[in-house]
């Protein structure tokens, strides 16, 4: 027994040691990338002459990265907020982002939303991408840098050339190294600068960890969604739920002021959230979120929840009579004698809420990081869990992947059924993802971790990523094929014309015998990456501008179940509601919308001509009425692989 105790705490030891190694290890990463990059610094000798342009441009692109890292910051870290892949409604305009002032001067991408049709989507940048994107917009920027220096008199400086950039986002700092190439004359004096190097100081990385932590600790847990249903519960009067009162008549409430008040309460209560182990105001810790921080240090940031009666939010209750919601004495859809006789009325309502939040993390040197999510109740109760496998638990997912059984034999081919070579192969069991290897010529003979239908993955650049169901539990060969992504050229007309310069389309391409999609904002973007096959295609042609939709009182009728025995026969009396709806002032409008099929073979999207995409408008609503009605209606549309 006590050498089997023995053994256990050698084990426990060496695990030990084998995080603490790793731990070092990735502290010391962006040291010595740090390290790295100052000896490059001094090791680039310059000319006397040349060190002050050297200087600016060093100064002028530590600001562009700090731009680009502000804007990484306020927008849950990226550069680009994400497109809208589906038309917005106006009527309830919830997106991919939430527009945090309402006129798109801060778009805040959502790490966690519902589509209007129902599809959950979870969003989370990987701190990998955010340092490619920030790169990238770099490279796209570097040359504003010469804008400037027209005051360096007798200098003649070229254009960056050839710029590669790599950037690591640590915790306190942003590392960033241009390998490029440009000129420096002045007075007969040629230098050829072939790199910048810079390090700043920015917490962007240990911000973006946080504010994850919380993000995480939601997905966990519900913490909004528990703590809005208990905030509605408290507030019985303005948001009544279920209960009995003693009155012989019936009391009614106004759907119109269940919401208008449910978002004042809201937004009186959301900031009122705390995170423990955090800086906040001790009297402020009225909802203390507890068990969030686990594992890092957060002692020395503020974590604030936003959320404004202006934000998109979706209420919807039921029982109700048209707007109308009303006691009973009928409890339980049973008619109850002895409720009447003492003059009880009841009531038990049913709640579905979304609504979204802005999380914003802080610290002392006025720094900020922040994602926006949304809080979704369906019948009062909490949406459901979701498991995001792109953040399994390390040590289980090595431990599943590692334990590698039977061998595999896989074959990965293109369409014509030609072997492609290099194409990385993985394989998914429920939460867990595991890298394989690559093909060569076409094949990989590996060795798999045991799972019973699980699916085998296959990628290459420019081909969109294969996916086969397959049981490793037994040797066995399987092939996955690749479609190849074509770059395709698009042209949109209304009415056989150009559109004009205050409109846009949002063009969305579905494929209807897969998970395929893409999604473009034309003229903006005028190329569409695409793959073979049958698509479902619907255009959205909006007007930008300042628009106004005036208020007006509009009729509601809903039909509801007579009562007594005619509501067991189907028969239903209409009633209706008098509802005022207020000025909407908008910067766009929907002017059109069309739906149509379309088949695109390998040698259509080969081919660099044009996809043209022809449809139609309704004009410009001037009401409620024309702009639901421009909305819902689908116009016929048509497209032309030209030759």
């Amino acid at each position: 027994m006590s050498e089997k105790k023995g053994q256990a705490t050698i084990l426990i030891v060496l695990g030990i040691v084998i995080v603490a190694v790793l731990v070092v290890i990735f502290s010391f990463r962006s040291y010595i990338f740090r390290y790295d990059v100052d000896q490059q610094e001094n090791e680039q000798i310059l000319n006397e002459a040349i060190k002050p342009v050297k200087s600016y441009l060093d100064s002028c692109l530590n600001d562009l990265t700090q731009d680009g890292i502000l804007k990484m910051s306020l927008q849950a870290g990226y550069i680009k907020v994400l497109l809208n892949d589906e038309p917005i409604n106006p009527m309830l305009p919830f997106s991919r982002n939430l527009d945090v002032f309402g006129n798109g001067a801060l778009k805040v991408p959502y790490w966690f939303y519902e589509t209007n049709n129902g599809i959950k989507r979870t969003e989370i940048p990987k701190l990998k991408e955010m340092e490619i994107e920030l790169g990238e917009y770099l490279n796209d920027n570097i040359n504003s840098c010469l804008a400037n220096t027209t005051f360096f008199q007798d200098y003649e400086i070229s254009n960056f050339k050839n710029t590669k950039t790599d950037v690591m986002i640590g915790d306190n700092s942003v590392i960033v190294k241009i390998k490029t190439s440009f000129d420096i004359s002045y007075k007969g004096l040629d230098q050829r600068i072939e790199s910048i190097n810079l390090a700043i100081d920015s917490n962007l990385g240990r911000m973006y960890k946080i504010a994850k932590n919380t993000f995480d600790a939601e997905n966990r847990n519900l913490f909004f969604e528990d703590k809005t249903f208990d905030i509605m519960s408290l507030y019985k009067d303005e948001i009544p739920i279920y209960g009995l009162e003693f009155s012989c008549s019936a009391k009614t409430w106004n759907y119109q002021d269940i919401y208008r008040d449910f978002r004042k309460i809201m937004a009186a209560n959301i900031p009122q959230f705390k995170v423990d182990g955090t800086k906040y105001d001790q009297s402020d810790k009225f909802y203390l979120w507890k068990n969030v921080m686990t594992n890092i240090k957060s002692d020395d940031v503020s974590i604030n929840f936003l959320y404004s009666e202006n934000f998109p939010t979706y209420l919807d209750v039921n029982p109700k009579e048209g707007n109308i919601l009303r006691t009973s004495n009928t409890a339980g859809g049973n008619r109850n004698p002895f409720l009447s006789l003492l003059c009880l009325q009841y009531y038990n309502y049913v709640y579905s809420v979304r609504y979204p939040v802005l999380i914003s993390v802080s610290d002392d040197s006025g720094n900020t990081f922040q994602y926006a999510m949304q809080v979704i109740l369906k019948n009062n109760q909490p949406r459901e869990n979701i498991i995001i496998t792109d953040y399994p638990e390390t040590g289980l997912n090595d431990r599943f992947c590692n334990n590698r059984i039977n061998e595999i034999s896989v074959s990965v081919l293109d369409e014509m059924n030609k072997p492609i070579d290099g194409a990385g192969v993985s394989y998914q069991c429920s939460g867990f993802v595991c890298d394989i290897g690559k093909t060569e010529n076409g094949v990989l003979k590996e060795k798999f971790p045991n799972c019973f239908n699980g699916f085998v993955l296959a990628n290459k650049e420019e081909y969109y990523t294969g996916k086969a169901e397959f049981s490793t539990d037994n040797p066995g060969e399987i092939s996955v094929n690749l479609k190849k992504i074509y770059n395709k050229p698009i042209k949109v007309l209304n009415n056989g014309l150009e559109l004009g310069s205050e409109e846009e389309a949002l063009i969305s391409f579905n494929i209807l015998d897969g998970e395929f999609s893409s999604s473009i904002n034309y003229p903006d973007i005028k190329n569409a990456d695409l793959i073979k096959g049958d698509y479902d295609v619907s255009v959205t042609i909006s007007k930008k501008g300042n628009f106004v939709i005036k208020g007006e009182k509009k009729k509601q009728c809903v039909k509801i179940p007579r009562g007594s025995i005619l509501s067991f026969m189907g028969f239903k009396k209409e009633e209706c509601a008098d509802v005022q709806l207020d000025d909407l002032n908008l910067d766009s409008v929907v002017i059109g919308r069309s739906k149509f099929t379309m088949f695109a073979t390998q040698f259509d999207l080969q081919d660099k001509t044009e996809l043209v995409i022809d449809t139609s408008t309704l004009g410009v609503p001037n009401s409620y009425d024309s702009m639901e009605r421009t909305f819902s209606n689908l116009t016929f549309g048509t497209y032309d692989f030209q030759r």
